[in-house]
């Protein structure tokens, strides 16, 4: 079966659910580029369409697109050779085809992680192209303050919010009446409940279940999950030797413990694994996530905090790491 998070991806800017007034926002750069010339940073928690956002505008206004993300080398040439030639110049099919004024679209994804790359000189690169690029820019980012100075004073800003059950609820919905799958209303509230604002996350697990039945409901979306949960030992292996960042974040989200006890762990396993450099760049993440993961308790113990705390100890903890390795993670 065909993934439903690519299969049901929104084509149009507004059919991005759950963040208006960061779609608004997104539309009104993107109309008022000529005036600016200003790139702009999509940032917010994994699953809540920045990405999505970016690839719809560009189908509704026509333009190209030129896309790196965090599986690229992010090596000064690379950036220069993709990002830079699409940025400085109009396409070579707009030219033959008479409208050399047509736009292209460059997505840097993952641009928090930039620096931590191998190529230091990365966010660097990145910066000088913003500065002489005559095409709009849009940088994706989970952490916007994780992102160098010299990225976040270079271009604006728009925060794409975690979405709210309500607002996933429907998307579910339409999904399941697309694909003539009768439901539980109550079934899509778990799932969106459940995902913390991940919307991605939750068509991920929605789709897992309606492949597994014929009728999805609250006891078999409940069964699904405890099938699936994934043990600790092979959540560490995920992290510290195996995955790359964003398969580790998912498996974060089947762990059936808090951030703050994944959090213990991962700094107690990740000297034993990994290398000195690889360890000191593990270690920032690793900082970031106890400042999300106090944050919960400084707000009233609001633990949407903590999906940004998982996303630097698994995701971040991930991309601290050069190469996969064998062997299993234990006491």
């Amino acid at each position: 079966m065909a993934d439903w998070t690519e299969r049901y991806r929104p084509n149009t800017l507004s059919s991005v659910r759950g963040n208006n007034k960061a779609r608004d926002n997104f539309l009104e750069w993107a109309e008022t580029w000529d005036e600016h010339g200003d790139p702009v940073v999509l940032h917010g928690a994994p699953g809540v369409g920045k990405t999505s956002a970016a690839h719809a505008l560009a189908a509704d206004k026509g333009w190209k697109v030129v896309e790196l993300n965090a599986s690229d080398q992010r090596t000064a040439d690379v950036i220069e050779r993709f990002a830079g030639r699409a940025a400085q110049n109009t396409t070579l099919e707009a030219s033959m085809a008479g409208n050399p004024s047509q736009k292209q679209l460059v997505i840097l994804d993952e641009a928090d992680n930039i620096h931590y790359q191998s190529d230091r000189g990365g966010s660097q690169a990145v910066t000088a192209l913003l500065k002489k690029a005559n095409q709009p820019i849009v940088l994706i980012a989970n952490d916007y303050y994780d992102m160098s100075n010299g990225l976040r004073n270079a271009a604006q800003e728009i925060e794409f919010r975690d979405i709210s059950p309500r607002s996933i609820v429907p998307v579910l919905r339409d999904i399941l009446r697309k694909e003539d799958i009768g439901f539980e209303e109550d079934a899509l509230k778990e799932i969106a409940e459940a995902n913390r604002g991940d919307l991605r996350a939750a068509i991920k697990d929605l789709q897992t279940t309606a492949e597994a039945v014929e009728y999805v409901s609250v006891e078999n979306v409940r069964t699904g999950r405890r099938d699936s949960g994934v043990g600790l030992f092979s959540f560490l292996d995920a992290v510290l030797k195996e995955e790359p960042a964003e398969r580790a974040l998912q498996l974060s989200y089947d762990v059936d413990e808090t951030p703050d006890d994944l959090l213990k762990w991962v700094e107690d396993k990740a000297p034993k694994v990994y290398t000195t450099e690889e360890l000191a760049t593990a270690y920032e993440f690793l900082a970031n996530a106890e400042l999300w993961t106090a944050r919960v308790y400084t707000t009233d113990f609001d633990y949407s905090w903590w999906r940004y705390a998982t996303d630097n100890l698994a995701g971040g903890v991930a991309a601290a790491r050069k190469s996969t390795r064998g062997g299993w993670t234990r006491v």
